[in-house]
């Protein structure tokens, strides 16, 4: 393994747990408003105390992702900063308006329902957009129409997400945060008999919608991404990975419907990180498919030497504020004493 290759390993995992931590929290705001009116009050309370105050610290992955790509691959940086510069400056503002909105929720001064539901709506708005455009990047980058000639991109701003194999893919991308919000958020409530099982029936519903995105992500992709299409169906893993699949996301079916929800936690992590890792695969290398390959990226010895002292201090330095900041907010509240 190269140590571009290596790079570009770590940048998978870092968007894996990315989408494991700060996509759930954004498939937060969409579940707390699919209950019942009646429980709108305490799935929001539920969401809240699920995500504050470490919701933000999430995202710290996503930096990294970034950090990584225009340090060790700066020509696809500019690249992809250039072709998805509408859907990222979407994302970009669409995380900004979702943690404003919800710390005025959660800490404004004006407490009236209006208000809050003005908020909410923002919040749930923002949370559900997000997703659907990063999903939108992540097909254009597959999609082969992005044309970069010698370093600059010649292709439309719009080549590649702005089509149905996007759109398709960053519904996909939405009903996945949806589902590990929904499944997480089991786990959370477990003493709210009422609320426990709406989020069971929401994640067994959003189950079944994640399954048919997937065929029309996949049946859109013959139509727009052709290339991407060809490696993903060529490959004599296909079958065993979307079989290992399937499975994972009836494990975690089978577990909500018995309410063994800490199995279907780990059922659904399972089921992102195969579709992750078959992602991943028919990518091939390429960081935009047939457009800027590892080769082509810019990758300089040098950079790549001080990549990994750099990870390894900033490491050092980073992983134990957050196992403290996790266990601190994470750990159930004490009870307190009169005297």
């Amino acid at each position: 393994m190269t140590g571009a290759e290596a790079v570009y390993g770590l940048m998978g995992l870092g968007l894996f747990a990315w989408l494991m931590t700060g996509g759930a929290d954004l498939g937060g705001g969409v579940v707390e408003r699919w209950v019942p009116p009646a429980l709108q009050t305490r799935a929001r309370a539920a969401v809240e105390k699920a995500l504050a105050p470490i919701w933000e610290a999430n995202h710290v992955w996503l930096i990294f992702v970034v950090v990584l790509l225009f340090t060790a691959f700066p020509k696809a940086f500019a690249v992809v900063s250039v072709a998805f510069h509408w859907p990222l400056l979407l994302a970009l503002l669409g995380l900004v308006a979702r943690g404003a909105a919800f710390t005025f929720r959660a800490y404004g001064l004006d407490p009236s329902a209006t208000t809050q539901e003005r908020y909410s709506r923002v919040f749930t708005l923002a949370s559900a957009g997000v997703p659907v455009v990063l999903g939108m990047v992540l097909a254009g980058s597959a999609s082969g129409a992005v044309v970069v000639e010698n370093g600059r991109v010649t292709s439309s701003l719009s080549a590649g997400w702005a089509t149905s194999f996007g759109l398709s893919v960053g519904a996909f991308t939405l009903s996945l945060c949806a589902l590990l919000a929904a499944v997480y958020l089991t786990l959370a409530t477990q003493d709210d008999d009422e609320l426990v099982e709406v989020f069971r029936r929401r994640g067994l519903q959003l189950e079944a919608i994640a399954g048919a995105l997937a065929a029309v992500t996949v049946w859109r992709a013959s139509a727009d991404a052709s290339a991407f299409f060809e490696r993903l169906s060529s490959t004599t893993l296909t079958a065993p990975w979307q079989a290992v699949t399937a499975l994972s996301a009836l494990a975690c079916v089978v577990s909500l419907y018995k309410r063994k929800y800490s199995w279907a936690r780990v059922a659904v992590g399972a089921q992102v990180l195969f579709v992750f890792v078959g992602f991943a695969a028919a990518m091939r290398g390429d960081l935009l498919l047939g457009a800027v390959s590892l080769t082509q990226a810019g990758t300089q010895q040098a950079t790549l030497d001080a990549v990994a002292p750099g990870l390894v201090v900033g490491t050092l330095v980073l992983a134990p504020a957050l196992v403290w900041l996790y266990r601190t907010f994470r750990a159930p509240a004490r009870p307190t004493s009169d005297g």
